[in-house]
């Protein structure tokens, strides 16, 4: 029997069913709330997939890093779909699953970490910890897509989205779901 869609209880019922939807800026909160419904899958059952399903603009990449940390650190295995679009650190999060996935139309966005709304103190600080940040997002797309560290600079500094069919040809996903 299909239940009528309950705004309040859906993502409890897609966790049921071992799905999780990652969608909107990426920020703090998001981490925590993915970090416990990664925990409670795991306790449920270690070894049954998860599917992840990415619809953001990106956002925070301190609390991207901790939702790849949560996905890397998961026993049970994680497939990532790009629904409609994985920008910024919901891309580098997508490189976190074990089977990495989009939607025939989806677009993945890299692009160099941004300053915004950073007073002018504390420029200094913020730019060793972007840079950083940077550093550890290029090694990500490195080691799991092989892209170079001379493509990267190229997709950073274009800033467009690319295409699934381009993503594959990258090395960003292994798979892109056509229709049936």
């Amino acid at each position: 029997m299909i239940k009528p869609f309950n705004p309040d209880r859906w993502e409890l019922d897609l966790a049921e069913k071992r799905i999780l939807y990652l969608s909107g800026e990426i920020n703090s909160g998001h981490a925590e709330k993915f970090g416990i419904g990664v925990v409670w899958l795991n306790a449920q059952d270690k070894e049954s997939p998860i599917t992840l399903y990415i619809d953001s603009p990106g956002g925070s990449v301190p609390a991207g890093l901790d939702i790849y940390d949560m996905i890397r650190h998961s026993s049970a295995p994680f497939t990532g779909i790009v629904y409609r679009r994985a920008n910024s650190i919901a891309g580098v999060i997508l490189q976190a699953c074990a089977t990495r996935q989009a939607m025939p139309n989806a677009e993945i966005l890299i692009h160099c970490t941004r300053l915004r709304d950073v007073p002018i103190d504390d420029i200094d600080a913020f730019v060793r910890v972007a840079r950083k940040g940077q550093e550890i997002i290029d090694a990500i797309y490195h080691d799991r897509a092989g892209i170079t560290q001379r493509a990267l600079k190229k997709l950073n500094r274009e800033h467009n989205p690319i295409s699934a069919t381009e993503a594959f040809s990258l090395g960003l996903i292994d798979e892109i779901l056509w229709p049936q």
